[in-house]
């Protein structure tokens, strides 16, 4: 199988702040992530090791929880954009140089991901009746709600590199589950255990983290690669603790 250095590309993150959530830029190898600073939470850029710092977007920081459900942005397919959502403003686009290109308020916004035509995101809906992922452009226009009234909640969306697929994980307490299906919302299938899925360039496999609990406490310790159509987990052991937020590197 393929070697694994794409995948746990953003475990950097975790030496250049305290927040670990992060995407990778394949086109000059800059990261997006989210960032605490001594001036508040930021969306920034950077280089694996650590400099190059870009600030990309202030996020609001004024309502409790505002921080913890902001952020975790999303490179474009062309790399030259970011999407995030912050949770005061809604869901914004920038570019990579922070320039403010659009902010779509919408109350579906919750962890956008791009569809691979750039046209189009993904997110996952606060409704908690149905628990929908919602398709909409850009101008906040909504192409499909998918709901999913059977589940526990979506989050984390991810469209497939050919565009055929949608995987998520649904939220469960003390337990996750990886699901896929259709962009109008057939085939779902469950592919697995893990948390915050992230599809291989060639589609053809999917990499999530798992947790472990103990004393009430839940310790990522391993990341595992699952056949985008379902199969057998393979487990990859790392020496480390803490491994979250995985993200494939772009070929």
């Amino acid at each position: 199988m393929r070697r694994l250095v794409p995948i746990a590309i953003t475990a950097a993150a975790l030496l250049v702040a305290p927040t670990a959530e992060a995407t990778f830029r394949g086109a000059n190898g800059r990261l997006a992530a989210h960032v605490d600073t001594d001036r508040g939470p930021r969306v920034a850029s950077l280089r694996l090791d650590g400099r190059g710092w870009r600030r990309i977007g202030k996020l609001d920081a004024s309502v409790p929880y505002a921080e913890e459900q902001s952020g975790r942005a999303k490179w474009s397919p062309s790399g030259r954009r970011v999407v995030y959502v912050n949770l005061v403003r809604g869901v914004e686009v920038r570019s990579a140089s922070g320039r403010l290109l659009r902010r779509i308020r919408t109350t579906e916004g919750r962890d956008p991901a791009w569809a691979p035509s750039g046209r189009e995101i993904v997110t996952a809906s606060y409704d908690e009746e149905d628990g929908a992922l919602v398709r909409m452009r850009l101008d906040a226009t909504v192409v499909r709600r998918l709901p999913l009234p059977q589940l526990a909640g979506a989050m984390y969306p991810e469209w497939s590199p050919d565009g055929r697929w949608i995987v998520f994980q649904e939220a469960r307490p003390r337990a996750t589950l990886i699901w896929r299906m259709r962009p109008d919302g057939t085939g779902m299938e469950r592919l697995g255990e893990g948390r915050n899925p992230t599809w291989s360039p060639d589609g053809r496999r999917i990499a999530v983290s798992t947790f472990r609990y103990g004393f009430g406490i839940a310790r990522p310790y391993r990341l595992l690669t699952v056949p985008a159509g379902g199969g057998r987990a393979t487990v990859h052991r790392h020496s480390g603790t803490l491994f979250q937020w995985p993200d494939w590197q772009p070929r």
